[in-house]
């Protein structure tokens, strides 16, 4: 206690046959000391004399927030003295640990605030990064590159100025016209009506070879004359079903 070592803050002597004579170290010891927050003196022969001596000792403590005296002769006007030191030193102590408290949530803030806008600013740096490559690979034609690079940079803009620019040129690829235009089933009907409309008649239709080589006779010869189907092979089996469903487009 005397040294004021930090690591001291409970010191118990219960029971130690402690009196009023022996005190005198224990109280200027206690009196330079500022870090020990509870000493116990239970069961000790310390009686009116001795617990005076603590009253005083307490007046220049500042930091025992705890004493412990049971089994102790000390009358009430030394204890209400002892007690109103103790008070005041949680009061104290309460005082100072919130503003510790205070003063380490402000360094907690900052440092947060500070961590969170270098996130922000490499995620901006980022973003710009990602959106000017999707400008290049757009201008190259690789608009499946582009978006994603679009994609990703909107996402970390957050709330930048530049995330309508990045939307923008996101939603004028998406919307872009594709390469080969679609054709609905009715225009595709209306082109293979005009295709068919253009063949030659049946009868002058000079049907070529198959794949084994040999001409089929029943290919030339008009729908009226062919009574039943001839024993066919894969090739020739899939011309005869598209002669007898479109027998105007079978030369195409």
């Amino acid at each position: 206690m005397a040294n004021n070592d930090r690591t001291l803050a409970w010191l118990h002597l219960n029971d130690r046959k402690i009196d009023d004579s022996s005190m005198g170290a224990l109280v200027d010891a206690l009196a330079q000391n500022t870090s020990l927050a509870t000493l116990n003196l239970g069961y000790n022969q310390i009686g009116d004399r001795g617990a005076e001596a603590l009253a005083g000792a307490l007046e220049r403590n500042t930091s025992l927030t705890t004493l412990g005296l049971s089994g102790s002769k000390v009358g009430f006007k030394v204890r209400t003295a002892i007690d109103a030191s103790l008070v005041r030193n949680r009061q104290a102590a309460h005082t100072e640990s919130k503003t510790e408290f205070q003063r380490a949530y402000q360094a907690a803030h900052a440092e947060c605030k500070t961590l969170l806008q270098r996130v922000h600013l490499a995620a901006h740096t980022k973003s710009q990064s990602l959106y000017q490559s999707g400008q290049q690979f757009a201008v190259r034609g690789k608009c499946k590159l582009a978006e994603e690079h679009f994609r990703e940079a909107l996402r970390l803009s957050g709330k930048a100025k530049k995330r309508s620019l990045i939307q923008a040129a996101l939603d004028q690829l998406v919307q872009r016209p594709t390469a080969v235009p679609r054709v609905s089933p009715q225009g595709e009907a209306t082109r293979l009506e005009s295709v068919s409309s253009n063949l030659p008649p049946r009868e002058s239709i000079s049907w070529p070879r198959s794949s084994f080589g040999r001409r089929h006779a029943w290919a030339s010869m008009p729908r009226s004359e062919v009574s039943s189907k001839p024993r066919l092979t894969k090739l020739s089996k899939a011309r005869w079903t598209m002669m007898r469903r479109w027998p105007r487009l079978i030369c195409v």
